[in-house]
């Protein structure tokens, strides 16, 4: 029987509870998929407040999912501030971390996973950090198209 692929999920926050319909969608694969592959999960955690508690038992909770969890804190984002930020739209430089970009640079040179797939669109600059590995991105809220798109005007 052919080893299963590796697959580092890198989401802004843990998947779980499914509460929201992209948290639902993750959380629906990785059960449909867990067989067939090896899941991983790099994911933001907060470090302090009552955020910490919840994301704690949603780490636990996923344990049984997942090979590995690997965790940034939270409070690693940077916000945009004046940090040597890469020229990122608002919504990236909201969701900047020099911790996340460190971990997914570290996590792709070591060679453990076959896939490194990024969730939401604050997320997917990240893939620019992963080297050596195939990336993937899955945009949840395609709503924005339309602004962008006159074909969904008529």
């Amino acid at each position: 029987m052919p080893e299963k692929k590796r697959i580092l999920l890198v989401t802004p926050l843990p998947p779980f509870p499914p509460t929201n319909g992209g948290v639902l969608r993750i959380y629906s694969l990785l059960q449909l998929l867990r067989d067939k592959f090896s899941f991983s999960l790099l994911t933001f955690s907060a470090q302090s407040g009552e955020e910490k508690y919840t994301q704690g038992i949603a780490l636990v909770a996923l344990e049984k999912i997942f090979d590995e969890i690997h965790t940034v804190p939270r409070e690693s984002i940077v916000s945009g501030k004046d940090y040597a930020c890469p020229p990122l739209p608002r919504l990236a430089l909201d969701w900047y971390s020099p911790a996340m970009a460190a971990a997914v640079q570290d996590l792709s040179a070591e060679g453990g996973y076959d896939i490194m797939h990024f969730e939401f669109l604050q997320m997917a600059f990240y893939s620019w950090y992963a080297s050596g590995v195939k990336t993937f991105y899955t945009e949840h809220d395609l709503s924005h198209i339309s602004l962008f798109n006159p074909l969904c005007l008529v």
